[in-house]
């Protein structure tokens, strides 16, 4: 009689562990490399809508406004029409780079739902005390990814002791951590503020 050769049950479920193993090590690894592929892709598109915001006030002498959104009724007032940027003259060569891909977490209802938080602080709806705080802090506008964590956190003004609190999104707490990515006219991305 032939003697067969196999693997017995113990080396199988030996061998099913250890790819089980490398599998719960490689997939988070995964999706920490898609998540900081996302904040890369963000950051390089608010250096590009901050360069065309630029460019348009250069040829204009003023920002485009915000919240001027077509087939009114579905307003969000903090879009940022594409067309400003893309015609007659093309400052951004597709509207894409408008579209925040952290914010998935609202309804499609159109181009706009998606959209970086966009102000211009020296549009007629921002006005006195406001606006002289606005400009001082970030410049004449502001760009605002809602960042991994898919929550936009415009800040909050606390009592008269307590500082105005924001929270940037810093990768070293986590690579899905709280905060939003931001571009302003006075600082990149990468400044973080202390008050």
């Amino acid at each position: 009689m032939k003697k067969t050769q196999a693997f017995t049950l113990i080396e199988l479920l030996i061998v099913v562990a250890i790819i089980a193993i490398l599998a719960a090590i490689a997939v988070p690894n995964f999706l920490e490399a898609q998540t900081r592929a996302k904040v890369s892709r963000v950051k390089n598109d608010l250096r590009t809508l901050a360069t065309a915001l630029e460019s348009y006030k250069t040829d204009t002498n003023f920002y485009p406004p915000f919240g001027d959104v077509p087939l009114g009724g579905w307003d969000d007032v903090n879009a940022l029409n594409p067309r400003y940027l893309t015609t007659p003259i093309t400052y951004i060569t597709s509207a894409q780079t408008m579209i925040d891909i952290f914010r998935t977490h609202r309804p499609k209802l159109a181009w706009w739902s998606h959209q970086f938080y966009y102000r211009n602080f020296d549009d007629s709806r921002c006005t006195g005390a406001t606006r002289n705080w606005c400009t001082n802090l970030y410049g004449w506008w502001r760009i605002t990814s809602c960042g991994p964590d898919g929550f936009i956190f415009n800040g909050v003004l606390g009592r008269d002791d307590s500082p105005y609190i924001e929270i940037t999104y810093d990768p070293t707490n986590g690579t899905i951590s709280a905060g939003d990515i931001e571009r302003n006219q006075k600082y990149t991305d990468e400044y973080v503020r202390k008050y």
